[in-house]
């Protein structure tokens, strides 16, 4: 289990917050939001994005990654990159996505 800072990452504004643990297992990840007690399960694409955040990727980054991965189209990903960082946010899972 890895718990993430809630240092923003320069490059991208993006802030994982401190209240967060995650475990990684063949089948995606689970965050713990150890504020609420609210358990969040991603499947590999969503455990993949939030990695890339704790990474300092970028949207674009992450989507070009993806798209790699899944002989997907970079652009219409990086949309859904974006889309998924805000909602992480509404949820209090990070702490800032300005930078998206």
């Amino acid at each position: 289990m890895r718990v993430n800072s809630p240092i923003e990452n320069r490059r991208t504004g993006t802030a994982l917050t401190s209240c967060v643990r995650t475990a990684t297992g063949a089948e995606g990840m689970v965050l713990l939001h150890t504020g609420t007690g609210r358990l969040f399960k991603l499947n590999p694409s969503g455990a993949a994005i939030w990695e890339g955040l704790a990474a300092e990727c970028g949207p674009r980054e992450i989507a070009a990654r993806l798209a790699a991965q899944h002989h997907g189209e970079s652009r219409a990903l990086e949309a859904e990159v974006t889309a998924f960082a805000v909602r992480l946010r509404s949820l209090g899972l990070l702490a800032s996505d300005r930078g998206l």
